[in-house]
């Protein structure tokens, strides 16, 4: 039991008349803010007036890069194309893609990102296509401040050259219409000298000394501090690239590439490698018997030029068996003869037919 003289302070009615505690103009008692009364009813399954989280409609952006290296985003393929809705009914979808992004594994995000458009876009057709020479050109130029005569002229000198050259003729005997647009940099000397070195001998890093002093010029007015010099290497060197991109994708095409007419080549060599394998070594040659010493599943498993390769090997093995076959057949014809004579085979035969 606490008594009156026990007590060491106010009391609690005395500390809250004394403090104002709970209160806060008067008599009003004070409001509760919205920040305290969301972490008060924060978890409460009777809350009625908290917010749900819309679903938002997200698309998965792919990872693809454009000319100038930046990311393409849904919004720009749509800009140039479909828009991303369902697909209607009785309606073909057809698709681009740069052949230069996709990546040769498979097993490679960009693989897998491309194989989910492809679902999620119920896409039809799938068509590869590679950006030109003459694009890529255009672009490196005119992210070198070029002038805009001088990417202009190129990029059309280029394409008619591709047009009307032929084979049985040198490159400088091209017929090319003759360039008289004249401007203040000096781009009319400068294409009627590569008309003369030729266009291709430019593609391999051959070019006039004038485009440079007319590149020069251009710099100058627009105030630029870079060279004419400089711009000239970064052309060449940005022409090497090219030829070098387009030669190994070259190479991929012929090489890593299963085309239609590919792939029916493999179901036939197939086909000849089963039909050779059921008839067995049994007529070949000793030696030649250690080409089935492989099933022929892991006979299949191979590359198209080791599958026919073996197809060779087993056809001159028979070739090699049967020309063996007529040498010791030729060799026992006298022997036989003089048999046949000795029994009386030849006589009887002669009676009967008499």
């Amino acid at each position: 039991m606490t008594i009156e003289s026990d007590r060491t302070g106010p009391t609690w009615e005395q500390f809250g008349l004394r403090h104002n505690w709970g209160k806060q103009k008067g008599n009003e008692y004070r409001n509760e803010s919205k920040k305290a009364k969301k972490k008060r009813l924060k978890g409460t399954p009777n809350n009625t007036k908290k917010k749900k989280k819309k679903k938002k409609k997200t698309h998965h952006e792919l990872q693809q890069l454009s000319l100038a290296g930046e990311n393409i985003t849904l919004q720009d393929a749509e800009s140039f194309a479909d828009k991303m809705e369902t697909k209607q009914p009785n309606t073909v979808r057809i698709a681009l893609q740069n052949i230069q992004l996709l990546p040769v594994n498979s097993r490679h995000y960009k693989s897998r990102q491309l194989i989910n458009h492809m679902i999620q876009a119920e896409l039809d057709v799938l068509m590869m296509n590679e950006i030109g020479l003459i694009s890529k050109l255009e672009l490196t130029m005119g992210d070198k401040f070029t002038a805009p005569e001088i990417i202009t002229i190129i990029g059309k000198r280029i394409r008619q050259w591709r047009k009307l050259s032929k084979s049985d003729i040198i490159d400088h005997a091209t017929p090319f219409r003759r360039y008289y647009r004249n401007d203040q940099f000096g781009t009319k000397a400068a294409v009627a000298e590569q008309d003369k070195i030729g266009w291709y001998n430019m593609l391999l890093g051959r070019l006039s000394t004038k485009w440079m002093d007319a590149q020069q010029k251009y710099l100058e007015s627009i105030g630029k501090r870079t060279t004419g010099k400089r711009w000239t290497i970064a052309i060449i060197s940005k022409l090497w690239d090219i030829a070098w991109d387009m030669w190994q994708h070259r190479n991929h095409v012929i090489h890593n590439t299963l085309h239609p007419k590919q792939q029916l080549e493999m179901e036939l060599l197939g086909l000849q490698v089963n039909e050779w394998y059921e008839q067995g070594p049994e007529e070949l040659l000793i030696r030649d018997r250690n080409l089935f010493q492989k099933s022929v599943e892991t006979i299949l498993k191979g590359t198209g030029n080791e599958q026919e390769q073996w197809v060779t090997s087993v056809r001159l093995a028979h070739q090699r068996a049967a020309a063996a076959k007529a040498t010791r057949d030729a060799s026992m014809i006298n022997e036989r003869a003089l048999m046949e004579t000795w029994l009386g085979i030849q006589i009887e035969a002669e009676t009967t037919e008499e």
